[in-house]
């Protein structure tokens, strides 16, 4: 056999799982909702990194322009 079919067999086989797993009769509303909360969980921790990301981008932003317009108003100033 050929990796790629082997490869292709694997991924059909785990999603055959998965799919037998989360729609599972007994236990499977259960494991859902289980992985929209581990999925919700982590979409927030990941917006929260995203955020404090910008903000630390803005902060940097707004102190090379006071920066910037210091510095450009000195040059200016000694011109005078």
């Amino acid at each position: 056999m050929r990796v790629r079919s082997l490869v292709t067999l694997g991924t059909g086989a785990a999603l055959g799982a998965g799919v037998m797993y989360l729609l599972d009769p007994d236990h499977g509303p259960e494991r859902r909702r289980e992985a929209r909360r581990s999925a919700l969980r982590e979409a927030r921790r990941g917006a929260v990194r995203v955020a404090v990301r910008a903000a630390e981008r803005a902060e940097e932003v707004a102190t090379a322009a006071v920066a910037g317009y210091v510095e450009a108003r000195g040059v200016a100033g000694e011109a005078r």
